[in-house]
Formats: structure tokens, sequence, C-alpha cells
């Protein structure tokens, strides 16, 4: 094998760390920290596509001088997006609670020390998958793909969040979803 293949087949064993949890209450989002400069923090942002990121910040914190501590705010299965739940029961057997998730995030976000946001996740699920996931300011819970006006209303509030996270002097940074296809 050259360095190129081994260098892949190391990838495969990377074992990143869990995202982000509810505490037992159910109500306190429980962030995993990988220890780096406690004078600046990334805050890693997003669904488990978010996660992939991990072992590599990892990496640089051990590696990099003086590289930032990194917050893993994860929720798999939930876009980081405002007002937004998921239907059905989430991968840990209780109701989804993506809304919490992003309001729970948005308030460790404005700690600061947190400097930078990474915000990233399988756009392609929020996207195309719309039947899944419906606006909680929407009293009927009816799918996004069916609520144009509630979906605006999602982006829009999107929107300004990043415009308040960036106005209060933080950078902000959206990681696009791998390419992916049929």
């Amino acid at each position: 094998h050259g360095a190129y293949e081994t260098s892949i087949e190391q990838a495969t064993t990377d074992d990143p760390p869990d995202g982000a949890y509810f505490s037992r209450s159910g109500n306190e989002l429980v962030a995993p920290v990988i220890e780096g400069d406690s004078s600046h923090t990334i805050a890693l942002w997003g669904d488990s596509f978010a996660v992939q990121y991990a072992p590599r910040y990892e990496k640089l914190t051990k590696t990099v001088k003086d590289f930032p501590r990194v917050v893993v705010m994860t929720y798999g299965g939930c876009p980081p997006l405002p007002h937004v739940n998921r239907n059905g029961v989430s991968w840990d057997g209780s109701p989804w609670r993506c809304d919490l998730f992003f309001e729970k995030s948005l308030a460790q976000l404005k700690n600061p020390s947190v400097r930078t946001i990474v915000l990233a996740a399988a756009w392609e699920d929020w996207l195309f998958g719309l039947e899944r996931f419906h606006s909680t300011n929407d009293p009927t819970h009816a799918p996004l793909n069916e609520s144009g006006s509630a979906r605006k209303a999602v982006m829009d509030d999107f929107e300004k969040t990043i415009a308040e996270l960036e106005k209060s002097g933080k950078r902000v940074y959206i990681v696009l979803s791998a390419p992916f296809g049929d």
C-alpha cells in the first residue's frame, strides 16, 4: 500500500465522539468537549453529519499549538434549524427534541468564549425529506413539504439567527453536505 491507501485505511478506524445528548431529566443539553486552548472555543453544531469532523478537531487540538477547544453540539437526525421538529420517535426511544436542541445549543453559542461556529448537517435530508419535519409554530404539525409559508418562516428565522450570531462577533461557517446520488 502507498501512503494514500494507508491513510484511508486508518480513517476507517476513526471513532468519532458521541454528539450532544440530553440529561436524564431531558431538559439539559450535555455537549462533549475536545480540550484545547480554553480562551477560544469552536462550536461544532449540527446533526450526526457534523460529528464526522470531530476526529479531525481532536487531532488538531493535540498537534497544533494553542488550537481552540471544541464543543461538539450535535443531535443525530435533527437539522440545526429554528422551530423545527421531526415527526415520530428518535433513535433513543423518546420523542424528537430538535426544537429543544436548537434552543439549548443557541444558548451555549452565546457564551463569549465561543468565537467560531461550524454549522454542518445533512442538508439534503432537510431539503428533500421535508415530510419528516414540521414547524413547532404550526399547531397542526403539518409536514413542512405541505406548508410553503412554514418552510419560508423557518428559513427566514435561520437567516436571522446566523445574522445575530455574526453581529455578536462570532464567525459562522456553514459546511455543505457531501455529494450523494442514486
